[in-house]
């Protein structure tokens, strides 16, 4: 037999393999080992069984991927869902609030409406056209988060109008500022204003420059100029008169604007204010010459 080729001899009755020398010294696989099935395996024991220590890592690996995809989809699946419970609420209520509207306010010389936007407040006084729950839903639960801001101003166009509203109803949700503390109702402002336009897209909008703490963060502004109604998120409030909304804003100067704000806006963990898109209508009110707010 040639020198280096392979041989096969037994010493004290077992078999060894004895490789090519060429081939060992390369890092090359030794030769096939024959189970007792007869089929040849390489590089490995034929006897061993399991898995090797990077076969586990990569399952691992394939695995943790898989956690995690799954774990993101479950986190938006749930963001939607209490979005759209939202949505649907606030739609809900911005409904009731207008069916309460043409019950419970009467056309009057003392209803106190005029033609400038005014927010009917709820409770008890004579500013109040509203029952304590009357804007609330469900009206009966206690610290629902759901309410309605309702502005209404008297239309002018012409002598017959006298009787003719503007009703704007802005359905909302308040998040409390502070864990178990009741959600306030909002309060209005109407301010003046220098609107400078952002970015469309940016991760801020319009900056507004106004009289010191009128905007919060958290406030909703209301743009009603050219008779077309717009709501904007105050997103921060770099300074006491700067206020940067998360959308962009027509430009102008000496604008006038309506902000709703959370009633403990001023306080170190204010309330949180969500608006839905407003609804925005023309009613008449039945006359009621001895009608007065809060009766």
């Amino acid at each position: 037999m040639q020198t280096g080729e392979a041989t096969f001899r037994t010493r004290h009755g077992q078999a060894q393999w004895h490789g090519h020398p060429a081939r060992e010294s390369q890092g090359g696989p030794g030769p096939a080992h024959h189970g007792g099935d007869g089929r040849a395996t390489h590089g490995r024991d034929a006897h061993a069984t399991g898995f090797t220590l990077t076969e586990i890592m990569i399952a691992m690996g394939v695995l943790a991927i898989g956690m995690g995809m799954i774990a993101g989809a479950l986190h938006a699946g749930i963001q939607l869902h209490v979005r759209t419970i939202d949505d649907i609420m606030r739609q809900l209520i911005g409904d009731n609030a207008l069916a309460i509207v043409q019950a419970r306010v009467r056309h009057s010389t003392t209803n106190g409406i005029t033609d400038t936007y005014k927010l009917l407040k709820t409770g008890t006084g004579t500013d109040c056209y509203f029952g304590a729950d009357d804007l609330k839903y469900p009206w009966n639960t206690t610290n629902t988060p759901y309410g309605a801001a309702v502005l209404m101003k008297l239309r002018k166009t012409d002598a017959n109008s006298f009787n003719d509203y503007d009703v704007l109803i802005v359905p909302y949700t308040v998040t409390p500022g502070t864990a178990g503390a009741n959600p306030s109702e909002v309060s209005k402002t109407e301010f003046i204003c220098n609107i400078n336009t952002g970015t469309s897209g940016s991760s801020s909008g319009s900056t507004i420059n106004a009289a010191a703490n009128v905007l919060k963060t958290g406030s909703v502004v209301i743009d009603t100029r050219n008779n077309i109604v717009q709501i904007f998120f105050v997103r921060s409030t770099p300074t006491t008169t700067t206020a940067e909304l998360s959308e962009t804003l027509a430009a102008g100067n000496n604008v006038k604007l309506i902000t709703l704000t959370p009633a403990n806006a001023n306080s170190a963990t204010p309330d949180r204010l969500e608006c839905s898109k407003p609804v925005r209508t023309k009613t008449a009110l039945s006359p009621n010459p001895t009608w007065t707010p809060g009766s």
